[in-house]
Formats: structure tokens, sequence, C-alpha cells
């Protein structure tokens, strides 16, 4: 095995008495984080751990608590209706969750999108210049606005972080809301959404439909 200056002998030695302590694959992450993991020589494929292509579909999210603060405004689709922004902290960078009310095909949800605080300036800004009414073309470009490449320190940790947030926003609020996510083109990023919803909720059902080629995945209460 070749090292190289972010996976070193030391770090390798470790991550093998990992795996021969029987160390699962959400411990590993946890402890190196996944963007050193994915300067690992042969991959981060070794130990029967996932790359990271592969492992967003396959480990299991627990929510990690975070101090977050909610913000609303009027929907422009809908002046009754409200977006919801949850802005957080972590790793030394600001992130926003935006939970953007839509009606796609007749079906009322909140469509979850996720970004750093500088692209969601950028969000806010092409908002701001919206003639009338948001249409799905102008929900496919805030999409394509929030999957610009970003840098994140440790993807586990805000999946985790993401995970907490959903949760404890949508039991707190009192509105009855419905959780939908709209395929952009990013698909790794749709699968870690839809897994996270996987995992903080246990009465959700998910369900997809076609809109403009693009799928949409909402999700209901199971009583």
């Amino acid at each position: 095995m070749e090292f190289n200056e972010k996976w070193s002998k030391h770090d390798n030695d470790i991550m093998r008495n990992m795996i021969k302590e029987g160390k699962t694959t959400n411990d590993i992450i946890d402890y190196f984080g996944i963007e050193k993991l994915r300067n690992h020589p042969n991959k981060f494929k070794y130990g029967g751990v996932l790359p990271y292509e592969q492992y967003i579909n396959e480990v299991i999210i627990h929510p990690e608590r975070v101090f977050y603060s909610i913000n609303q405004r009027p929907s422009l689709l809908n002046k009754d209706k409200y977006d919801y922004l949850l802005s957080f902290y972590t790793k030394g960078i600001s992130y926003v969750i935006i939970l953007f009310y839509s009606i796609i095909e007749g079906i009322e949800s909140h469509i979850i999108s996720f970004t750093t605080k500088e692209q969601f300036d950028e969000y806010s800004d092409y908002i701001d210049n919206i003639n009338g009414e948001q249409t799905t073309d102008d929900t496919l470009k805030l999409i394509d606005i929030f999957e610009k490449t970003t840098n994140y320190n440790d993807i586990y940790k805000l999946m985790k972080n993401i995970s907490y947030v959903l949760f404890n926003f949508l039991e707190k609020n009192e509105e009855e809301i419905t959780l939908s996510i709209l395929e952009g083109n990013d698909k790794r990023r749709i699968n870690l959404y839809r897994n996270i919803i996987e995992d903080s909720f246990v009465n959700l059902k998910e369900y997809e439909i076609i809109t403009n080629d693009k799928k949409l995945f909402y999700y209901k209460k199971e009583y």
C-alpha cells in the first residue's frame, strides 16, 4: 500500500486495529471523518468499509444535537404559506436548511434543500429577482444553486446534524408539514436526503411522482 500526506501508516494502523476490534463503518467514519477517508490509498474499500459514493446509501444516521435558529418568510406561491429557514453552525461553517413551500402536480409540500450560508445568500438574490410566482423552473434553478460543490469538513457529522434539526423542527412545529425532495443533478445528494428522512422518522412513508422528467419524493405520516 502506498501512503500519502493525508493517509499515513499511523492512520492505517489505527484503522486496522479498529476493524480487528469489530468497530462498525459508522465508528470508523466518526473517528476519521469522511473527507480523510476519501484519501485512503485503496479508496476506503478495504476491511468492509464502503467508498464515499456508496456509503451514503448504507450508513445509518443517528441525530446529533446542534443549536439552530428558525426564521420564516411568506412563500412566493401562497402568501398564507411560509418557507422555513433552519440555520446552524458546525466545524467553523454556517449552514442553512430551507423548507420551501411548493405545490407540484397538485401536491402541497415543503421541499428540503441544504447549503452553506454563502450559497444561501446567492439563493436569496435569485429569489429577490423573481418576477411573479415561483415556477418549477425557478425551483430547479434554486436546487442547482444549492448543489454547487461544497468543501464539507465532515459530511457524516452534517448528516447527523441535519437529521436532528429536521426531526426537532417537525416535532415542535404546530403546522402539519409534508416534507419532499425534488430530484436535481446530484443523485448522491438526493440519496443523502432520503436516507436522513428514513432514519430520522419511523412513521413517514415515501411516495414518488414524476414532474418535468424529475422525480419528486414526498412523505406522508402513517398512523
